[in-house]
């Protein structure tokens, strides 16, 4: 589990124990960003998690709201971090076995209901990594290390 407090510093070696990274960062459009990329992810692992899931619901709700697939990206990447932070979940998502994001908007306290028909849309691995490190370029993008280090602990998840 990843819980805040317990996370050490991630290192290249055990960046490429996870497969998805090890083949995407072997890419050529990628190589290059794989020190950028461990500093984000580092960057985000001392804090707070409900401050890294609240930004991630922040972007969903603010980020160029006109790109369905960042409002699935983030949202995912919500609640991969969610999902890893047990202490967060609500009695029922205990009872059930899983975490539910759409019964933590109160990280974002300025949620006005906008994903109550929300659809999500399923990516692969090597979408889900191409999409955060174009996110990751935008300069207008300000949760870039939560990006990041929730990618890291959704496909830490999946490995």
């Amino acid at each position: 589990m990843l819980i805040k407090g317990l996370m050490k510093e991630i290192t290249r070696e055990q960046l490429f124990a996870i497969p998805a990274f090890e083949q995407s960062f072997k890419d050529e459009r990628f190589k290059n960003e794989i020190d950028t990329f461990l500093e984000y992810v580092n960057a985000c692992a001392s804090k707070d998690v409900k401050g890294v899931i609240g930004g991630l619901l922040k972007c969903a709700c603010e980020y160029k709201l006109d790109i369905q697939m960042y409002k699935s990206i983030f949202l995912d990447l919500a609640w991969a971090v969610l999902e890893n932070n047990r202490s967060l979940w609500t009695k029922e998502e205990k009872a059930n076995g899983y975490s539910d994001i759409d019964s933590h908007w109160t990280l974002y306290p300025e949620y006005d209901g906008s994903f109550d028909d929300y659809e999500s849309i399923v990516l692969d691995q090597t979408s889900y990594f191409e999409e955060v490190m174009d996110l990751i370029t935008q300069e207008e993008l300000l949760y870039k290390a939560e990006v990041c280090f929730a990618l890291y602990v959704f496909f830490v998840q999946s490995k």
